[in-house]
């Protein structure tokens, strides 16, 4: 089942609003598109398993109204599509368009309105407060993880894998990752490569 799967999908992304963009498969091959956050619970595991969700909010989330619940996935969803076309323009055109701007700004601003700035023994931070236990939380954590990325030096190794259409962050020395993950797409794009290479080697031996 989806629900369990998205417990296994890999973190490769390297940044929180990267991994959560990568909530589907083969973004590159719509015949094998799968989305994993296809349920509001789906929406909840995956929370929890990247440590967004305080244990004791939890079971609170889960017994939210179904209407409320349906709410929340579709705009997770919106979310998602919207922090993916801002990244993918950039990957693409090392370029923003307005319209894809405009949707992600709007939406940030939900972010900025639940969160508020606090202080501890470690500096300032902006964080949500618990008495807001909202379940768009999540999502409103990885529209403050996109801008934060959007704005940070590191903008220019955000990339789309060659093989599947994940985005990742190239942490690389070089900078030349192609990949979101060498051990598996990699792999596959050199084992295609090979096998083709050997087909056109016995092709031209006949």
């Amino acid at each position: 089942m989806a629900q369990n799967k998205i417990l296994e999908i890999a973190l490769s992304g390297g940044w929180l609003a990267l991994d959560f963009v990568n909530t589907v498969s083969d973004r590159k091959n719509p015949e094998h598109f799968r989305d994993y956050l296809d349920s509001y619970s789906s929406l909840i595991l995956w929370s929890k398993r990247l440590g967004l969700i305080p244990e004791e909010d939890e079971q609170f989330l889960y017994k939210i109204p179904g209407d409320k619940a349906d709410h929340s996935l579709q705009y997770a969803l919106k979310v998602r599509e919207a922090v993916y076309r801002v990244f993918n323009n950039w990957i693409e055109n090392r370029t923003i368009g307005l319209e894809n701007l405009n949707l992600f700004n709007g939406l940030l601003l939900d972010a900025y309105a639940y969160s508020e700035i606090g202080w501890d023994d470690k500096g300032v931070f902006r964080h949500f407060p618990r008495r807001d236990t909202h379940p768009d939380r999540t999502v409103w954590e990885v529209l403050l993880s996109a801008e934060s990325l959007l704005l940070s030096d590191k903008l220019h190794r955000v990339k789309s894998c060659d093989a599947c259409g994940w985005l990742f962050l190239d942490g690389s020395k070089n900078g030349t990752r192609r990949w979101c993950d060498m051990q598996v797409c990699g792999s596959q794009v050199k084992a295609r490569k090979y096998y083709y290479r050997k087909k056109a080697d016995e092709s031209n031996k006949e």
